[in-house]
């Protein structure tokens, strides 16, 4: 329900009791900068994921012109931290409202550790052409028909590609981590010999 307050047209405004000019107005733009300074990977939808997706996928998001962006964060996202837990899965917007809160789509979360650190918004504005598409009460879209379906068909691919591309730049940094350290510690060691060979010659002496 939280992520329902951050819809474009909401906006909420604080003011400090003790400095009159202090001011924090939270909205979506604010949601999106709280969570981005955690910001570990980012994925352009379609633009970043046309190589790691199906063809049918990338088709199908070109035809229905569908983009926006899922991102992973560099510490778990926390499900019970106040202010978070709504950041936590992909939601969907058409013509910029919200029209379903951060969810994995029955995407099963147990298979990869991405999904503990992912977060998106992919823009569906085809969907509002037809008004039985999105619920009039929540204003969730109705998954009970074709169109749904092949939307959440193809979404899950999109989720499922960049968990996979996501454990993929995790292997990849770890390596280069670890030659780093391999090569700093050649180093070290080679520097060690070169004092322990100053040492002896000095002993020499």
């Amino acid at each position: 329900m939280a992520s329902n307050f951050f819809g474009d047209n909401f906006t909420i405004h604080f003011k400090d009791c003790n400095n009159s000019q202090s001011e924090i107005i939270l909205n979506s733009d604010y949601r999106i900068t709280a969570i981005s300074q955690n910001e570990q990977f980012r994925w352009s939808i379609p633009n970043d994921i046309q190589n790691i997706i199906e063809k049918n996928t990338l088709k199908y998001l070109r035809e229905k012109d569908i983009n926006g962006f899922i991102m992973t964060t560099k510490t778990p996202i926390n499900e019970t931290s106040s202010g978070e837990e709504q950041y936590k899965g992909i939601a969907l917007y058409a013509r910029k409202k919200l029209c379903q809160e951060p969810s994995f789509f029955s995407v099963g979360t147990d298979k990869s550790h991405a999904f503990s650190y992912m977060y998106g918004e992919i823009n569906v504005d085809f969907i509002d052409e037809d008004a039985d598409n999105i619920a009039t009460y929540g204003g969730n879209v109705v998954w009970n028909n074709d169109e749904m379906d092949l939307l959440k068909i193809n979404i899950q691919e999109i989720i499922k590609a960049i968990g996979k591309d996501w454990k993929k730049r995790i292997e990849a940094r770890k390596k280069e981590i670890t030659k780093k350290w391999a090569l700093m510690c050649m180093i070290g060691i080679k520097n060690i010999q070169l004092m322990r060979k100053s040492l002896q010659r000095a002993l020499q002496i």
